[in-house]
């Protein structure tokens, strides 16, 4: 199973604000984050808590952080792992 990468999951938000026209100044006025904080977030410097998350993620125009991450591991080929059939002993 592939590990969560902080330098991928940065790299995603900088390509995604890209995307989305934005630049570094708009989008942490957008998420209502210092300009430090997004630079860190996006050299993969600093750690997200979850309402860091959820405003990036409102930035950006998901509905919420974890439509971001489903958006991100979808993004970066990450499988879900599947579950083992239970054997009866």
């Amino acid at each position: 199973m592939r590990q969560f990468s902080k330098l991928k999951f940065a790299d995603y938000v900088r390509k995604t604000r890209e995307a989305r026209g934005l630049s570094l100044r708009q989008t942490a006025k957008k998420a209502g984050l210092t300009l430090a904080r997004c630079f860190a977030i996006e050299n993969g410097e600093a750690r997200l808590n979850l309402p860091q998350l959820a405003s990036l993620a409102d930035a950006f125009g998901f509905k919420s952080g974890g439509e971001m991450l489903i958006h991100y591991e979808a993004q970066s080929g990450f499988k879900k792992p599947r579950k083992r059939a239970m054997v009866a002993a």
